[in-house]
């Protein structure tokens, strides 16, 4: 897992996206910056879960539609 320092969510789900082989559509409100720090190498899976826990610590969910995974705010699910 690459580390990452005040960096913007998108450059993140990118990583993310190449490690996992997933796909994903962020919403236009999903803007932040964070650091991700890791002392040991982490698999794709725990790279995944490590960004899905960061993102609803900061109020954002991911939904599948189909083959995607789009990323939203919490507050748009019912």
């Amino acid at each position: 897992m690459p580390n990452f320092v005040d960096a913007d969510i998108e450059r993140i789900a990118q990583a993310v996206a190449l490690a996992t082989h997933k796909a994903f559509v962020i919403d236009a409100r999903v803007r932040f910056e964070v650091t991700m720090l890791s002392e040991t190498p982490m698999t794709p899976d725990a790279f995944y879960q490590r960004f899905l826990v960061m993102l609803h610590a900061h109020g954002f969910v991911t939904v599948r539609v189909g083959k995607l995974i789009e990323i939203m705010p919490a507050s748009d699910i019912p």
